[in-house]
């Protein structure tokens, strides 16, 4: 799938979004070992350069990937994914992140998940989006609700780490939540 999109980016006022690649693995990896960012990540398994380029390599045919870079210089800053992209049953999950802690709290990743929100509703054609997250993970949990998600399953101690179980949250966003919420315009449906 991340073949069909290789040209395309998305652009927003402070940030663009273009497909990743191979030579982002040292960020990528950086980002998600941080500890402050991988107490939120359901895989618990440290990166490693190698393991993520694998990873990479892979075909992966249900899944987009794609990185937030910083509109002014192009600096990469953190990911956004669809993945388990149904088109027959028009869904996928989405995921978000800003991996670089001193742009967090600056609506960064509300611009970017906004246009990653746009672009999986207008050009995939998804009728659906949903998003795991940690019951506790307060910030993730709030911008999703800002941009018109709600809670749709609550995973009882779903999530072990640490030898701490948590509940998950299933947010779902629905095209026509999307419109209502403004993520998307009405003139734009595929």
């Amino acid at each position: 799938m991340q073949d069909s999109f290789a040209d395309v980016v998305l652009t927003g006022e402070r940030v663009t979004l273009r497909p990743m690649r191979e030579e982002d693995a040292e960020a990528v990896v950086r980002w998600r070992n941080d500890p402050e960012i991988h107490r939120w990540l359901f895989s618990q398994k440290l990166l490693t350069l190698e393991s993520h380029r694998e990873w990479f390599r892979r075909p992966k045919p249900d899944r987009l990937d794609f990185v937030v870079c910083l509109k002014e210089t192009g600096q990469p800053i953190g990911t956004v994914a669809f993945s388990g992209l149904d088109a027959a049953r028009g869904r996928a999950e989405a995921g978000k992140m800003i991996g670089e802690p001193s742009l967090w709290g600056k609506g960064l990743m509300k611009e970017a998940f906004t246009l990653w929100l746009a672009f999986g509703f207008e050009r995939l054609g998804l009728r659906c989006i949903y998003i795991r997250t940690m019951a506790s993970n307060f910030r993730s949990i709030g911008l999703n609700e800002k941009l018109g998600f709600t809670v749709e399953e609550v995973i009882r101690g779903g999530h072990q780490a640490g030898g701490v179980r948590e509940d998950i949250l299933i947010m779902g966003l629905t095209r026509e939540a999307a419109l209502r919420s403004g993520v998307i315009a009405g003139g734009n449906q595929p």
